[in-house]
């Protein structure tokens, strides 16, 4: 590309081919996606695009945040951020709403004279950088976040409590459309739910937190049981609700890149996470 994307002037007032192709590029020279693969997701994007291209790849369980991410900073020579740089506290900005935040998946990091910093998941949203750089008045300094590291700083900082196992259950009890499963699409949509991605989130950072050795998420007909082996010993935790079920297990498949229509036979999978202050 020849344009800087740091600079909120020079991007257009939406989205160009040019951006989302050289990101599905670069997912293409790293492995992460293949062409067949691209071609599928494109035609169903553009039978049912109800959320930006980028996250669709993410939701239907084709690539993972990280490979978005990763892809989406190489390829437009953005930063990519780790556990380590978000803010400890929130930045004080009182024109971009909470509201707007979690809706773009955009996050402040740090605000100047004449810029302010953000993170943001899926940098092609040239519609999001337009409205900040009005609201803010100031050019952008965009870098590079997954969706998770993003939406769990906005709790952290913003939300108060929506991080808890009660605010989550919370959210998932009164969400308006339920959590029957009536085809394997519908269970990658609800997977990708952000209420279902920090119910997992959650239960694995408590799974590392307690130094826990395994993890065992373990559906029966009207509980979903969480336990975690710790010291030797299985200990029982708190109970997500059961309606929860088949989207958890979905979303633990996608982590691990299994095939969640697969119900029957044992399957292997592997979750990478990066962890503040771990290698990985």
């Amino acid at each position: 590309m020849t344009t800087n994307p740091q600079l909120v002037g020079e991007f257009k007032t939406s989205p160009s081919v040019s951006v989302y192709e050289d990101v599905t590029r670069q997912l293409i020279i790293d492995g992460r996606l293949s062409e067949y693969d691209l071609d599928q997701a494109l035609a169903a994007y553009a039978e049912n695009n109800i959320t930006r291209l980028p996250f669709f790849l993410v939701r239907s369980g084709l690539i993972s945040e990280r490979d978005l991410a990763d892809a989406e900073a190489r390829a437009l020579n953005l930063p990519l951020l780790g556990e380590d740089d978000f803010p400890e506290f929130p930045i004080e900005n009182n024109k971009l709403a909470i509201k707007f935040l979690k809706s773009t998946t955009v996050l402040p990091l740090d605000e100047k004279d004449d810029r302010i910093v953000i993170a943001m998941a899926d940098p092609t949203d040239t519609f999001s950088i337009q409205a900040i750089a009005l609201a803010c008045n100031k050019h952008l300094e965009i870098k590079i976040a997954t969706i998770s590291q993003i939406e769990n700083a906005i709790n952290r900082l913003y939300g108060e409590g929506q991080s808890s196992l009660a605010g989550i259950v919370e959210e998932i009890e009164h969400t308006d459309a339920g959590y029957e499963i009536d085809s394997i699409q519908k269970l990658k949509d609800l997977a990708g739910e952000a209420p279902i991605v920090r119910l997992v989130n959650l239960i694995i950072n408590h799974a590392i937190e307690s130094r826990a050795s395994d993890i065992h998420i373990e559906p029966f007909e009207n509980r979903l049981k969480v336990r975690y082996r710790i010291d030797g010993v299985l200990q029982e935790a708190e109970a997500p609700p059961a309606r929860s079920t088949a989207a958890v297990i979905s979303r633990v498949k996608i982590m691990a890149k299994m095939n969640i229509a697969e119900r029957r036979l044992p399957q292997d999978g592997r979750i990478q996470l990066a962890q503040p202050g771990q290698a990985h």
